[in-house]
């Protein structure tokens, strides 16, 4: 017996909901799941990324991220904003200029898909140019990944890229910021 595409979606969604997820969950959870939506999309789904979603969007880089990438974003969560905002997320955003955003941003965009599977036990570094100019130092090895010392958390795959979760912002100069 094999299911059709829509069944499949009620029965996804209805797992969902039974566990908990409101609709509106269970149909981005959905989206998600088939790799149609844009970066953008999957972090405006992940409660965790709502202070980077909000600074993207004021500093004019949606569309960018809705475009066709491939992007590799390292997100910093909510938490990473607050500690580099002195633990007021929202009032750091309130006080930077739409560019000075943009700026910061581009040093955590790369426009390229990054692969982060290990071949072997071996290590892997790598410099990725970001859309800043500056290049984040990527290593993958045995323990996880991390970008500029900063260890991935999680990857969330989207349809024009992937995002990384990290724990910190990634400051000028290549360093990470606490």
């Amino acid at each position: 017996m094999s299911l059709t595409r829509a069944a499949a979606c009620r029965s996804m969604a209805a797992a969902l909901f039974a566990l908990g997820a409101t609709p509106l969950v269970a149909s981005r959870a959905l989206a998600v799941e088939g790799h149609r939506s844009s970066v953008l999309d999957v972090a405006a789904a992940d409660p965790q990324l709502s202070t980077f979603v909000a600074a993207v969007q004021a500093s004019d880089l949606a569309t960018t991220l809705n475009g066709p990438g491939p992007f590799t974003l390292f997100a910093p969560s909510d938490a990473a904003f607050a500690a580099y905002g002195g633990g007021d997320a929202a009032a750091f955003l309130r006080a930077q200029s739409p560019a000075a955003l943009r700026t910061m941003l581009q040093r955590h965009i790369v426009a390229d898909v990054i692969d982060f599977d290990l071949d072997g036990a071996m290590e892997q570094k790598l410099a990725a140019p970001t859309e800043a100019g500056n290049n984040v130092q990527i290593v993958v090895n045995g323990r996880g990944t991390t970008v500029d010392g900063v260890p991935v958390a999680r990857s969330l795959k989207a349809g024009n890229g992937q995002i990384c979760v990290i724990a910190k912002v990634l400051a000028p100069g290549g360093a990470a910021a606490s």
